[in-house]
């Protein structure tokens, strides 16, 4: 069984080439989830994606082959906990006993760049890049809004 798309978008649905993808559980899993009213992203960008990861690195259907799994990946806590929680729900619908460890997301502070490299940013950008782009960050505005001005919305007064 595989997965194709439907007519309105890219929810995985079963279908006859889904096997070498997914396993005839996991593709299951996923129609039920459809069923039960998940939006299409959810499914296709966290489930779908997130199961085949364990599908290829380890057995879904042993919790403590995914957990020796998690254990060894080296990636953040925040995207082990996703995993962790996709995978309790697989586990859930299989009734498989599976206890989520905890996984903490750490926030961690942006990135703001100083002022010198935003001025060589913009000097390097070429003219109408960079005249747009000065604009959008002089004046605090989006794109869009940057886009749409016209002569008569510019005071030249204030």
């Amino acid at each position: 069984m595989a997965i194709s798309t439907a007519g309105e978008g890219s929810i995985p649905i079963p279908s006859s080439t889904t096997e070498s993808l997914y396993s005839s559980d996991i593709v299951a899993f996923l129609w039920e989830l459809r069923k039960k009213g998940y939006k299409e992203t959810t499914i296709v960008q966290n489930y779908a994606k997130i199961l085949k990861q364990l599908s290829n690195n380890c057995d879904p259907n042993n919790p403590e082959s995914v957990l020796n799994f998690l254990v060894n990946k080296e990636i953040c806590e925040g995207r082990k906990e996703l995993i962790v929680n996709c995978y309790a729900n697989y586990c859930r619908w299989k009734n498989l006993p599976f206890s989520k460890p905890r996984y903490r997301r750490q926030d961690k502070l942006p990135y703001v760049p100083l002022q010198k490299d935003i001025e060589a940013l913009l000097g390097a950008l070429p003219k109408k890049t960079g005249i747009f782009t000065r604009t959008i960050y002089e004046a605090g505005a989006r794109p869009g809004e940057v886009w749409n001005l016209k002569w008569i919305d510019v005071d030249f007064q204030n």
